[in-house]
């Protein structure tokens, strides 16, 4: 539980931005938060623990945390992915669960906006937070890559999956890669990274094609009951490529806008043939 309690209060701290007096802006808390800085204080001797303390060990740098306007928030550590809800209860004060927590601190400038928090441990020590912005917002909070239910390729199922369900998680992925390069396009980024979402696609300027099956992120196939299941996703997709392993489109010169165009269309094309997939399920050499 305490592995969340940061969530709950980053929340309050960006309700909070102008100062005490300010009004409470829901908006400033939208968008993603890299966990940047974890400090604790003895309170006693004034010792500062860089290390952290017992019982918060999950907090860890990197950590990034998405807010959306529906009170959901996604939990980002590397390649794995906590949901959850929040409640704004009065100023200053969160709900999480059965918590309830306090901020204290919210600073913004013109290069990046920063928050922190304190949570005050049983042995007489606090811990202090501190996110710095990770992205901006985009337009539509439902086509966030990070969104929960653009997220749902993630959860490994407890049994073998239909030839249907395996597609229907492949489709997802799918559907989240495209909102990567999306959401790339919309906040102007000049670097990009696949970091957290690395799986069988490969991108071309002016193409959509599957990786080598022996460099397949052990990460990605772990989303699926076996490595069966994640091989027939493999074959599914790679299926629909051209002869040379290319799903290819029109090029505007920009690979981003053309690739997420592409593999929009991938997509909609895997998508529409539903039942006529039985025999691209069938194991293929590569």
């Amino acid at each position: 539980m305490i592995k969340n309690i940061y969530l709950l209060c980053t929340i309050v701290i960006l309700f909070n931005s102008c100062g005490s007096s300010a009004k409470l802006d829901k908006s400033k808390l939208i968008g993603s938060w890299r966990l940047s800085e974890v400090v604790t204080v003895d309170e006693e001797s004034s010792v500062i623990d860089e290390e952290g303390v017992t019982g918060i060990e999950s907090l860890s740098k990197g950590t990034i945390v998405h807010f959306f306007p529906d009170s959901s928030y996604t939990e980002l550590k590397g390649y794995k992915t906590n949901y959850g809800k929040w409640s704004f209860l009065k100023k200053r004060r969160l709900k999480y669960g059965d918590m309830e927590l306090e901020i204290t601190g919210y600073e913004q400038d013109q290069a990046v906006s920063s928050l922190t928090f304190s949570i005050y441990n049983d042995n007489s020590t606090n811990t202090e937070l501190r996110f710095i912005e990770e992205a901006l917002k985009v337009k539509d909070y439902k086509m966030d890559p990070f969104y929960s239910d653009n997220n749902r390729w993630r959860q490994k199922p407890q049994k073998k999956e239909t030839n249907e369900e395996i597609r229907s998680r492949l489709l997802n992925y799918l559907l989240h890669y495209a909102y990567l390069l999306n959401a790339s396009l919309e906040r102007n980024e000049t670097v990009f990274s696949f970091e957290h979402s690395k799986g069988l696609i490969k991108v071309f300027q002016g193409g959509i094609g599957a990786i080598k099956k022996n460099r397949i992120s052990k990460l990605w196939i772990n989303c699926f009951y076996d490595e069966a299941d994640a091989m027939k996703a493999y074959y599914l997709f790679s299926s629909y490529l051209g002869k040379d392993g290319v799903y290819k489109g029109e090029s505007t010169g920009d690979w981003v806008k053309d690739d997420y165009v592409i593999l929009m269309a991938l997509y909609s094309e895997i998508k529409k043939k539903g039942k006529a997939d039985k025999e691209r399920f069938t194991e293929q050499d590569s």
